[in-house]
């Protein structure tokens, strides 16, 4: 039964939503990350100090909490439904910061976890995510990636009862000017499909299937695995 589920033991094996967005992109990445760790750079470090700001922003003006003790599966999500039942009647946004966390998207099912930025609560009704990216240059659309991120988050929203019907995807440049553009993404049967197939692709990856690497090699010069990576058409085009 999933209440004996321990919830340490379901982090230590589960999925990361951001996983799914990285295969999204490159499924190499998946296999990659697997190999050789998290490479932290300036690029990601500066993208995580960027959220703290916000998010501890956030957190003081959601107000006190108190700390809940989880310990299965059902606790964590337990305190992740009161904690969004709580904000909607109070008409309050929830953050994660680094150190507290409010919100833990799971996807029992599926074996997902994530942490969204935010799960905006302030109208009352349903709760929807938001998620901020920083990027060189703002895109003209949400890119596919992130759109998988934004809907296994509403996903695990669903799975405790709630219904969001869309999700709020902000991208800010890097430089100086710090520019913006905001785009809602509608949760769709379509899309919340799509990100399910992933989870079961990843899984397969993570169990030794070979990954279907990018072909495009604008994805592969940004890339921190690039490289090592014996997938990249970068190195193909060397050899």
């Amino acid at each position: 039964m999933r209440q004996s589920v321990s919830y340490k033991e379901y982090r230590k094996h589960a999925i990361p939503v951001s996983m799914l967005s990285e295969a999204v992109y490159c499924e190499a990445k998946v296999s990659n990350k697997q190999l050789l760790g998290e490479i932290e750079t300036p690029i990601l470090l500066e993208g995580r100090r960027l959220h703290e700001h916000d998010a501890r922003k956030a957190l003081s003006k959601f107000g006190p909490t108190k700390k809940a003790k989880v310990v299965t599966l059902d606790d964590a999500m337990f305190v992740s439904y009161a904690n969004v039942f709580q904000a909607l009647k109070e008409r309050k946004v929830i953050a994660n910061s680094e150190k507290k966390k409010l919100f833990i998207s799971l996807i029992p099912d599926y074996g997902i976890i994530g942490f969204p930025d935010f799960v905006n609560c302030e109208n009352g009704t349903q709760p929807f995510i938001e998620e901020t990216k920083t990027t060189n240059r703002l895109p003209s659309s949400p890119w596919p990636d992130n759109e998988i991120q934004v809907a296994a988050y509403s996903l695990s929203l669903e799975v405790l009862g709630f219904t969001p019907p869309y999700a709020i995807l902000r991208y800010m440049t890097r430089d100086f000017s710090k520019s913006e553009c905001t785009f809602k993404v509608p949760i769709t049967p379509d899309l919340k499909t799509r990100s399910l197939e992933i989870s079961r692709k990843v899984l397969s990856i993570l169990h030794g299937a070979k990954p279907l690497a990018t072909t495009n090699i604008n994805k592969c010069n940004p890339c921190v695995y690039a490289s090592k990576c014996k997938w990249s058409p970068l190195r193909r085009q060397e050899a």
